[in-house]
């Protein structure tokens, strides 16, 4: 049903015609003056019969009938169950979410603020099933953004820090890396839900394929110019600490791509590779004073 717009468009009219109220917010859509008071009506009824849940699943909804004539609107419901799937998985979210983080860097937003831009952002890949609510109020998205999160950093492509992991998401080197390759591709908001190359892995096929395309030396130097400040002086002044990170990034996607360990052995000695590496001397120096960051 909710896949026509048709629909969609007249139940709006129906709306327009047998609903109103004060709108005293003229910049708002009226129709959101009216979703906000039809749901806060609901509430209302909610708490005058206590009746808490909903015996209706969204997947039974987006496939009922919907009639409208008139003054009548009329909704014809079946059970379909979870057949319809679950949505777009956490996973899908990973590659766009470090990119969001990387074209955002400098606007020191909350974990709450990144997860409802970085939505809307994203929001024509994905379907009325990803805002589905859980029975404990959140919206599967929103959930789902932040298990991406959490598997970014469980892995060291976010910062984990006292303020970082409470407050914000902000990248680490690897994570850098990663969204400054698909900001250098000019890559979209398009999140395809479908591709499932990850054959057990936790973290996103795109991002562990990240290194091959500059795991040559040279190729390294060229994308750490194309991230680097004009002003910036690499060589000789940072030469040591390129070389050495170098180093330690390649075994990090060695370890991120070993398909002969556990889930959990790539977790530890991934975090164990990035301690080192942001252990370097003057790791932080060379970041904020070189990167474009």
């Amino acid at each position: 049903m909710l896949q026509d717009n048709k629909t969609i468009k007249k139940i709006e009219e129906f709306l327009n015609k047998t609903f109103s109220y004060d709108n005293n917010n003229t910049n708002e859509k009226y129709i959101y003056g009216i979703i906000d008071i039809l749901e806060r009506i609901a509430d209302t009824l909610r708490f005058e019969y206590s009746y808490t849940k909903t015996n209706i699943s969204l997947e039974d909804f987006i496939n009922s009938k919907i009639l409208i004539d008139k003054n009548h609107l009329k909704v014809s419901c079946s059970k379909y169950g979870n057949v319809l799937g679950s949505g777009t998985p956490s996973i899908s979210f990973q590659p766009q979410l470090l990119y969001f983080l990387l074209l955002n860097h400098k606007k020191e937003y909350r974990v709450l603020d990144i997860i409802h831009l970085f939505i809307k952002k994203v929001k024509p890949s994905l379907t009325i099933l990803d805002f589905k609510k859980t029975e404990t109020g959140a919206i599967r998205c929103y959930t789902n953004t932040r298990f991406a999160a959490n598997t970014l950093r469980d892995y060291g492509l976010l910062k984990f820090t006292k303020k970082e992991a409470y407050k914000t998401w902000v990248l680490s080197l690897p994570g850098l890396i990663v969204a400054s390759e698909l900001k250098n591709e000019k890559s979209t908001w398009q999140i395809d839900k479908y591709d499932i190359k990850h054959n057990g892995f936790q973290i996103h096929h795109i991002i562990r394929e990240a290194w091959d395309k500059i795991k040559k030396y040279d190729d390294f130097i060229s994308f750490l110019f194309s991230i680097c400040k004009p002003e910036a002086i690499l060589f000789p002044t940072h030469k040591e600490i390129i070389d050495t990170a170098y180093e330690y990034l390649g075994k990090y996607w060695s370890i991120m791509n070993n398909a002969n360990i556990s889930n959990a052995e790539r977790i530890k000695l991934s975090v164990e590779m990035i301690k080192k590496l942001e252990a370097l001397p003057n790791m932080d120096n060379f970041i904020m004073n070189c990167l474009i960051i």
